[in-house]
């Protein structure tokens, strides 16, 4: 990679998450109560057990946290979801060793990035984090859908320009990964609904239904 790729990497890192910091200093948080601490705290193991055992398809890491990212954002809303992948991701670049500073940030800017436009989306949709519902009849299904596409397509998107620009690794845009990563959080994301629907009846125990 170029200096001035590096460059570029930590000035656009430091950029996007001194926005995200203002809203978090400006967030109010007094609505979560020790319970809901409890049970993000859970689910941070729950994604840290995830991680600990990713795919590997044709010889590529590819680690399936969005159905519970999606959970996690309808219960708690962006802010506490970005928190925990940004924690999450953290911890999966850590355990898989690498080294290289610049591919944190690239990283954790990519989840950022991949959140917030899935979110907005969900939410021109008519998308509601934290609604109360009894079943799981009752689930936003176009907002819950069209987040997980945006998830899905901002993530490859832009794990394809790393690849192909930074790193000058040439890959196929539409390759076997993308379709394997497609089908397997598309068969997933149920999963990721009904703990959610789960969380709202049972609480913390819900996690470990998953």
């Amino acid at each position: 990679m170029e200096k001035w790729h590096k460059i570029w990497i930590c000035s656009i890192f430091i950029f996007s998450f001194s926005i995200l910091g203002y809203f978090f200093i400006t967030a109010d948080f007094t609505h979560l109560t020790v319970s809901n601490y409890i049970g993000i705290f859970f689910f941070v193991l729950l994604l840290f057990l995830v991680v600990s055992f990713p795919v590997m398809i044709n010889n590529t890491h590819i680690v399936i946290i969005q159905p519970i990212l999606l959970a996690v954002f309808l219960q708690y809303g962006l802010l506490v979801e970005i928190v925990v992948s940004q924690v999450t991701i953290l911890f999966f670049l850590v355990k898989a060793g690498f080294r290289q500073w610049e591919r944190y940030l690239l990283n954790l800017m990519m989840f950022l990035v991949t959140s917030v436009g899935a979110a907005m989306v969900f939410f021109l949709l008519g998308g509601h984090t934290n609604p109360h519902i009894d079943s799981i009849g009752n689930v936003q299904v176009l907002p819950i859908i069209a987040y997980v596409g945006v998830c899905i397509a901002i993530n490859h998107v832009i794990l394809f320009f790393m690849l192909n620009k930074l790193y000058k690794e040439h890959s196929s845009f539409l390759s076997k990964d993308l379709m394997w990563e497609i089908f397997i959080n598309l068969l997933l994301t149920p999963i990721g609904v009904l703990i959610y629907v789960l969380y709202g009846h049972f609480h913390i125990q819900a996690i470990f239904y998953a």
